[in-house]
């Protein structure tokens, strides 16, 4: 039956078969995969209903919604044989949902002026479970849209629509997105997503997909950087590994460009030592008001070592 129902879900990839709205899996096996890893996963998230957690693909549109399952205790009955029955029940409450866009159904839903629309919805769902008391996150994966609209400039959207679109994400919804070039990364970030959830759903590593990509937003904006100069140089700061907002809003106020940053880093005068101990000792401020904390060892040493990384192709974790 598992075989069958795989090899089910890998024709559908092959035909092209138009996708049914609001199931961001089927709208990848349009892309043909025959891969039989792939479908196979895709099989289990589709018809996921595990104790732990509970899988709902048709919550928004394009989108997977992963719900926390709480038990609810009840009463067992009595069954004929003098055998009391307990029917364990569940109650599902909705923790973080993830919004897919392709660069087709992007386009689309740009173009009808649906997009703005289905932000609205979703920030209106976001605000009424934080009205009653639980923690909403909204994750968008862009599958190729930048590309698609890198030499558009006439068309609907263009690039710098998009890139207003981004923006819009950030400020004005308050939702997190990752922008993710080739079907096989989307996978792979389904896959993350999927064993995290299964596993424990309050982990730690979650947090590495709680980023609004790599633009500040309004925290850079209240420190005062206001100039797009300033808002790249803290747009490349973010692209470092574990340089959030807040941290790269810090380094800046220290270092207000690229250049006084690595002109301390080649001074030949001051040692190796003495440069991380000051990038140790740049104050952060927290997002919840509290002291401001340190910017630390572990985060001081990789920045200077991806800055002062001379072979492009070493990969700093």
């Amino acid at each position: 039956m598992t075989q069958q129902c795989t090899q089910s879900l890998a024709g559908q990839g092959t035909k092209k078969k138009k996708p049914a709205p609001n199931e961001i899996l089927y709208l990848l096996l349009n892309e043909g995969f025959k891969d039989l890893e792939i479908c196979t996963f895709i099989e289990q998230v589709l018809c996921e209903n595990a104790i732990k957690y509970k899988f709902s693909p048709k919550t928004f549109t394009n989108s997977i919604l992963w719900l926390q399952a709480k038990p609810i205790h009840a009463e067992g009955g009595g069954a004929g044989d003098g055998f009391s029955i307990v029917t364990p029940q569940y109650s599902y409450e909705n923790e973080f949902a993830l919004l897919y866009y392709s660069k087709e159904t992007f386009i689309e839903a740009y173009a009808s002026g649906n997009l703005h629309t289905e932000m609205m919805m979703v920030k209106k769902y976001k605000q009424n479970r934080k009205q009653n008391g639980g923690e909403f996150k909204v994750i968008v994966v862009f599958h190729s849209v930048h590309d698609s609209l890198f030499n558009v400039d006439h068309g609907t959207p263009n690039k710098a629509q998009y890139d207003k679109f981004l923006i819009d994400l950030t400020l004005s919804y308050e939702f997190d997105y990752i922008q993710l070039d080739h079907t096989i990364d989307v996978i792979d970030f389904l896959k993350e997503m999927h064993a995290s959830v299964q596993d424990k759903p309050y982990r730690k590593e979650l947090s590495m997909y709680s980023r609004k990509g790599f633009r500040p937003g309004k925290k850079a904006i209240l420190s005062g950087f206001k100039d797009p100069l300033s808002v790249t140089y803290i747009s490349f700061l973010m692209c470092i590994p574990g340089v959030s907002e807040n941290k790269a809003i810090g380094l800046a106020k220290i270092y207000p460009t690229i250049k006084s940053l690595m002109d301390m880093f080649l001074d030949e005068k001051v040692p190796e030592k003495e440069k991380l101990a000051q990038l140790r000792e740049i104050e952060v401020c927290t997002s919840m008001g509290d002291k401001n904390k340190k910017l630390g060892k572990v985060l001081a040493d990789r920045i200077f070592k991806v800055l002062m990384c001379v072979n492009p192709n070493l990969q700093i974790n």
